[in-house]
């Protein structure tokens, strides 16, 4: 499974990243050990209380487990990977929690440590814990057979439309899938042959040339978002200057920005808005079958759970029926018979646990499964948006003759854009 590490602080915004009910279908704490506190906002405000009397900042250490797509991996072998990472990390003895997300037909885990050694007030020391963890990960997929990915092959072979957490954030805020945004900018790089053909293929996906702030070069797209080009295309300055020449020549963001207002017209705005209304109506139907068939999974998980209690609950009447009463339990203390009736009664104990926990495991993957079908209909439909929206823009800003696109400019600085799309969550 895909394994992700990160030192940090800020205990109450990973606490609501990780109970966020709003973008995750399900959420489980699984396990709060070795805090007083027995839920998360209070369990790393109590790791932080202890930090305060160390040199430490981040005093948590905070690991996502993502298994492979359509991989049924169960809550222990989830445990196990978590535990692994303990051992690997020096982290055995110390406070974590466990939480479980589903969304979109998968689940991964999330497992928090407290770095804070309370005994010795300091925070255990974690050397290449990313080298670690990828580790960790490779062999976890060699351990269940899972097919490697490229990057666990080679480094050379990383698929070229990876993108950071930052770079996903970045698209996420203007509406563009990032993959399709890092393949239109390393296309325009990887087919120009010099600074114009460049700028040519920049401008026919609606982006600009320009000079950055503080990166040198940058592209500006149609809606103003300033794009490193190094980050973006994985190219140092010294290629860039080769190719496009030195940036003290190139406009600046704020006039590249100007520029860009102008061209932004009323009738890209509503091209835009006629393709998300289509998409919407298409939408629609889906996302009410997904609610109503996430309240009939929380039904199910309820009424499960339910069962359990009440099992758990005669179970354990009878296993305390086990003792005897009276003089016959006092003699059951003395010849030793209450010990061994007691670890019996724990080791039943123990089974009907472990009993529970595959029950809604096995509940959990059929719903997955079924949950798998419905987001595969999502992920083409709106897959099928995006590539008419970017064929959109492609086609506003390549082909519009000279002279509409003045006209258009007129219209635009006579009426201010006010551009309200639509857009879902699947």
């Amino acid at each position: 499974m895909i394994i992700k590490a990160s030192q940090r602080a800020n205990g109450n915004e990973l606490a609501r990243h990780l109970l966020n009910e709003v973008e995750n279908e399900f959420v489980i704490v699984h396990k709060v050990s070795g805090f007083m506190a027995n839920n998360l906002p209070d369990a790393f405000r109590e790791s932080y209380l202890f930090s305060q009397a160390t040199k430490c900042k981040q005093h948590l250490f905070s690991v996502s487990y993502s298994p492979p797509v359509g991989e049924e991996v169960t809550t222990e072998q989830f445990e196990e990977a978590i535990s692994q990472s303990a051992d690997i990390m020096g982290l055995k003895n110390q406070p974590y929690v466990i939480v479980f997300h589903e969304k979109n037909a998968r689940r991964h885990a999330h497992a928090v440590w407290c770095r804070i050694d309370p005994e010795n007030m300091k925070a255990v020391h974690l050397p290449y814990y990313k080298n670690k963890m990828a580790e960790l990960s490779k062999s976890l997929y060699l351990k269940h057979n899972w097919q490697l990915p490229k990057g666990h092959l080679a480094q050379a072979k990383r698929n070229p439309l990876n993108f950071s957490p930052s770079e996903w954030q970045q698209a996420k805020r203007l509406d563009i899938d990032p993959r399709i945004m890092k393949q239109a900018l390393q296309n325009c790089w990887h087919n120009a042959k010099n600074k114009q053909a460049f700028e040519t293929a920049l401008s026919n996906h609606g982006y600009r040339l320009a000079q950055g702030d503080r990166r040198s070069y940058v592209a500006v797209d149609w809606r103003g978002e300033v794009l490193s080009l190094s980050r973006w295309l994985k190219v140092k300055k010294r290629e860039l200057k080769m190719q496009v020449g030195n940036y003290e020549y190139l406009p600046t963001i704020e006039t590249v920005k100007a520029n860009i207002d102008k061209q932004l017209t009323q009738n890209v705005e509503q091209f835009d808005k006629q393709i998300r209304r289509f998409y919407k109506g298409r939408f629609t139907p889906l996302i009410n079958a997904k609610e109503n068939m996430i309240t009939r999974h929380n039904t199910q998980r309820e009424d499960l759970s339910k069962k359990q209690e009440q099992r758990q609950k005669l179970e354990q009447s009878r296993r305390l029926s086990n003792h005897a009463k009276g003089w016959r339990g006092i003699w059951n203390h003395v010849t030793g018979r209450y010990k061994h009736i007691e670890k019996q009664n724990q080791q039943e104990a123990l089974v009907s646990h472990k009993r529970d926990q595959e029950m809604r495991d096995h509940l959990i993957f059929k719903q997955i499964s079924e949950r798998h079908k419905l987001q595969t209909r999502f992920d083409q439909l709106k897959t099928s948006q995006q590539r008419d929206l970017q064929e959109m823009r492609q086609a506003v800003f390549s082909k519009l003759p000279k002279e509409k696109i003045a006209h258009l400019e007129r219209k635009f600085s006579a009426e201010p854009q006010h551009n309200q799309s639509w857009n879902v969550e699947v």
